[in-house]
């Protein structure tokens, strides 16, 4: 309990007085869609994710996305708390096979170059 609220004011007084903080983390993919081993997804499904990192923001130049392991683009980013989070949305050219296990990876930077480790899920 104690750490918490000593590194919370630690980010108040640092925000405060203009101190840079050092930014070790990559960004991280949340809120898939379709979801992890979602089953009757429609074949011409749009795919998206949100894209954050915490400290630095996302380095939206970085951001890949594979489907069975070809990038595919173009990937829109859209601006949810910026520079931060991203939601990002694919549009595939021709519907998905009939039951096919679609495979996704989502690779990125922030803006001091912390690579993320590639995020894979498959619907």
């Amino acid at each position: 309990m104690h750490k918490k609220i000593c590194i919370a004011l630690a980010v108040i007084v640092g925000a405060s007085f203009g101190l840079a903080l050092a930014d070790g983390l990559p960004p991280y993919v949340f809120n898939e869609n379709p979801a992890v081993n979602a089953t009757g997804i429609s074949r011409n499904t749009m795919i998206k994710f949100n894209i954050r990192d915490d400290v630095d923001g996302v380095d939206i130049f970085s951001v890949k996305l594979f489907i069975d392991n070809v990038e595919v683009s173009p990937v829109s980013l859209f601006a949810v708390d910026y520079p931060l989070e991203y939601r990002a949305e694919f549009t595939p050219a021709s519907a998905f096979a009939y039951n096919q296990v679609v495979n996704l990876r989502v690779e990125a930077k922030d803006s001091s170059n912390n690579s993320m480790t590639p995020q894979s899920w498959s619907f």
